[in-house]
């Protein structure tokens, strides 16, 4: 079941200090290697406590002797700390905690700087998509629709016009490859962070909707030509009709 109109970007993109607070709440693997660290805490400080009776042992003991008696009783085996004082396990308890404070830390990094590059990539894309749609596809269409009046006074050839509609579709595919590489790069980043973003769930989001799609513009050199609209706002509204058409 795909949508029926791709979504244009969100009002407004999440900071990277926010994703990454984010991310250090939502993220499991990040959350056990924390878990990992503080268990290893916790084994160094009973290392540190027991480091002079870690060899005790405890047990019963039975004995006959020569005159047919019985003997039952506890035995308590406790080694002096005359030599050994239990640094051969504090310190493997310490080396253990120092790799999976090693290995969180790594862990923390390669998020952060996942972040970070994903977040530059949807930037990135949504600048390229708001420069196709406010810049580049509306100074095609102008290009087009003073183009078609030459035409129309036998000021240009047709073959001039075709090429102009043709740039001016290579517009509309910029634009909607843009689109593509940013709704890409925040799925990358919706992954990288671990949770939906705050942002997805902007209700003021708008889609293209595919059954208000429009008939393209007529490239027939002889065809009639409607008056352009001498506006910036007629200007807009005409591309995006066209740009609706193009992306059905």
């Amino acid at each position: 079941s795909l949508a029926t109109g791709l979504p244009l970007p969100v009002a407004a993109e999440e900071e990277p200090a926010t994703l990454q607070a984010l991310a250090a709440s939502q993220r499991l693997d990040l959350a056990a290697a924390q878990r990992a660290v503080a268990q290893l805490e916790d084994r160094l400080g009973v290392a540190h406590r027991t480091r002079g009776v870690s060899d005790v042992d405890i047990g019963i003991n039975y004995e006959r002797e020569t005159d047919h008696s019985r003997l039952l009783g506890p035995t308590l085996s406790l080694p002096l700390p005359l030599f050994n004082h239990g640094s051969g396990a504090v310190l493997r308890a310490q080396a253990e905690l120092e790799h999976a404070r090693a290995q969180r830390d790594r862990l923390a990094l390669t998020i952060t700087h996942a972040i970070a590059q994903h977040a530059a990539e949807v930037r990135a894309a949504r600048r390229r998509a708001e420069q196709h749609r406010d810049h580049l596809i509306p100074q095609r269409e102008a290009v087009v629709a003073r183009l078609q009046e030459q035409v129309n006074f036998m000021f240009a050839g047709p073959f001039e016009l075709l090429r102009a509609r043709r740039e001016s579709y290579a517009a509309y595919e910029g634009y909607l490859a843009a689109l593509r590489d940013y709704w890409l790069a925040r799925c990358a980043l919706t992954q990288t962070v671990g949770a939906v973003l705050p942002s997805t769930a902007d209700p003021g989001a708008q889609h293209f909707d595919a059954g208000t799609l429009h008939a393209p513009p007529s490239t027939d050199p002889h065809a009639a030509h409607a008056a352009p609209p001498t506006d910036a706002a007629g200007e807009r509204e005409r591309a995006d009709e066209d740009l609706h058409h193009h992306h059905h």
